[in-house]
């Protein structure tokens, strides 16, 4: 009681700060839309808690994400642990697609736009996007890349083909020590081989046994081999990151995600054991 009553002026600064911090005891939550958000809050909280005379615990004290979960009160909190809570998860951030070839890809403010011979074709707020996977002869503005730089929005570069062209990825957002580490081939393939049966195949079989991709839309070349039509290739897309959004539970942190943040997280794993040898890499078996 005396800890609520001594930090009663706390929850009052916050307020008037507009944050809606929730808070039982000494522990503190304080839910905002993004990482920017997230940062100012928490210095927000040091500042008015340091006014008390008390200062925030550095090893418990971090900005997390509700798509990875939220440690409070003993229990970890996710997008999906909500009553009611869909088998789709629904995260804050998207990856946006761009294969129309000649189309531009820019920054407008805190958008992104897409445009085609002068017409928008699409539009999004630059804090909902996560990823950004250009194919072909789509094109992009030196003001975006930077913009994408900045605020840790990973660029995929593809050929017209779908081929691996190149990624555009700040140092700011990543371990330059953990990719170079990392840089074997046959890591990504085992990483790869976990989820494959539940996520690649399962969409190229549902496609197909459904008609969402059909037979004739399948074109072949003697210099190409056999590549989708453009409206095969949405179908597909589509179907796919739906099925990334598909919830699972994943074994080795006993967690609801989807199956993008179960990806995230064994990439995260298969990091930390390369780095550390002692760690023991868990991955995710299937029954």
């Amino acid at each position: 009681m005396l800890c609520n009553l001594y930090l009663d002026g706390f929850d009052r600064a916050m307020l008037a700060c507009g944050y809606r911090a929730i808070r039982y005891s000494d522990d503190i939550a304080i839910p905002v839309p993004d990482r920017g958000a997230a940062e100012r809050a928490l210095s927000d909280a040091a500042r008015e808690l340091a006014a008390l005379r008390l200062n925030l615990d550095p090893v418990k004290s971090q900005v997390v994400s509700f798509d990875t979960g939220v440690p409070f009160l003993g229990a970890m909190v996710t997008s999906l642990t909500s009553p009611g809570a869909m088998a789709l998860s629904h995260p804050l951030e998207t990856v946006v697609y761009v294969d129309r070839p000649g189309s531009l890809v820019r920054s407008r403010g805190d958008r992104m736009v897409v445009e085609y011979q002068g017409e928008m074709l699409f539009r999004l707020n630059l804090k909902r996007i996560r990823q950004v996977v250009c194919t072909g002869r789509a094109g992009m503005t030196t003001p975006f890349m930077h913009r994408a730089l900045r605020d840790g929005i990973d660029v995929i570069l593809l050929d017209e083909h779908g081929g691996p062209g190149g990624r555009l990825t700040s140092l700011a957002h990543s371990d330059p020590a953990a990719r170079r580490a990392q840089y074997n081939p046959c890591l990504a393939l085992d990483l790869m081989e976990e989820f494959r049966p539940v996520v690649v195949d399962a969409v190229v079989l549902r496609c197909l046994s459904t008609g969402i991709v059909r037979f004739e839309e399948f074109e072949t070349s003697p210099d190409l081999g056999c590549r989708m039509s453009a409206r095969a290739r949405q179908a597909f897309l589509t179907a796919y990151e739906r099925r990334m959004l598909t919830v699972f539970t994943h074994e080795p942190t006993a967690r609801r995600v989807s199956y993008r943040v179960g990806i995230s997280l064994q990439a995260k794993a298969l990091a930390r054991a390369i780095l550390d040898p002692d760690r023991v890499y868990r991955p995710v078996r299937w029954k």
